[in-house]
């Protein structure tokens, strides 16, 4: 009989709860406000200085730590996960001399930059 009438209670209050998020007009639990964080992305490709042709493998990293990429086969790159702003991008190859590109403006409809390594000789 007792455990009836906690039952019947607990029925009770849940009935006037949801009575009250009706009235209220809550269409149930709190949702986190959303935040558009842009992302960028950075697309470019690296080439030989004398021949313009891609370099396959080159590595550049961004002065935010974790962020680089390397070249596919064409010399292409991109770097993505960015938030608009100024970075340093540094770009290296076995056999090459490093490149610093520094005050790099990254925005939403930004161009492809081009990266030239010259040959160590």
């Amino acid at each position: 009989m007792f455990a009836m009438k906690r039952l019947s209670a607990l029925f009770t209050m849940v009935i006037v709860f949801a009575s009250f998020q009706l009235i209220a007009g809550n269409e149930g639990p709190i949702k986190k406000k959303e935040t558009s964080v842009q992302s960028i992305t950075i697309k470019g490709r690296v080439v030989d200085i004398d021949t313009r042709e891609g370099l396959a493998g080159a590595e550049i990293t961004v002065d935010v730590p974790g962020i680089k990429a390397f070249t596919d086969l064409d010399g292409n790159f991109e770097i993505a996960g960015l938030s608009p702003g100024q970075y340093t991008l540094v770009c290296s190859m076995i056999s090459y001399h490093k490149s610093l590109l520094e005050n790099i403006e990254v925005k939403k409809d930004a161009e492809k930059i081009e990266i030239a390594l010259e040959e160590i000789r």
